[in-house]
């Protein structure tokens, strides 16, 4: 009896010795233990779990919004590059009617030296006409137009005969 008693004290300590280490995390024995208990370990276990839940719910708002955006920027991307097509064909197109109007101007003669002369001759033209100043006299059953000559003083005089 005595050899029972003295296994079911053990025993006891045993239970006691457990339950310490589960509610307070310090054995009575000494050993190394940091403090809390099974139930501290639980808070901090929930609470590490707490924190990692809302640390994911923030990672998949911010990764449904990246999806989104990237949606969105593909979707630019696709209408920069139909655009790009389009303005490449449309550049193609302007590069041959270039080339074509080239050929038109090449085979009609034209030439740089021409051009400079009939835009000398234009001028001249202009710079003559200058000299000439017009007067209008309207009579009763005609319209007469005298051209004077500025740089030389002398003019004449044209009938334009019209009904009133």
């Amino acid at each position: 009896m005595k050899d029972k008693h003295s296994i079911l004290e053990a025993k006891l300590a045993s239970d006691e010795e457990l339950l310490q280490t589960l509610l307070t995390g310090l054995s009575s024995s000494g050993a190394k233990n940091k403090g809390g208990g099974y139930m501290g370990q639980l808070a901090d276990a929930r609470a590490t779990i707490a924190k990692a839940t809302a640390e994911e719910q923030q990672s998949r708002v911010k990764l449904g919004m990246s999806e989104k955006e990237l949606v969105g920027l593909e979707n630019r991307m696709r209408t920069f590059a139909k655009e790009a097509a389009d303005n490449v064909k449309k550049l193609e197109n302007l590069k041959a009617a270039a080339e074509a109007l080239e050929g038109k101007v090449n085979t009609s003669g034209w030439s740089a030296e021409q051009e400079q002369d009939l835009d000398k001759q234009l001028k001249e033209a202009h710079n003559l006409s200058k000299h000439f100043y017009e007067v209008s006299i309207f009579q009763r059953k005609g319209f007469y137009i005298l051209l004077i000559d500025l740089a030389t003083g002398t003019g004449e005089v044209e009938n334009w005969t019209t009904e009133f």
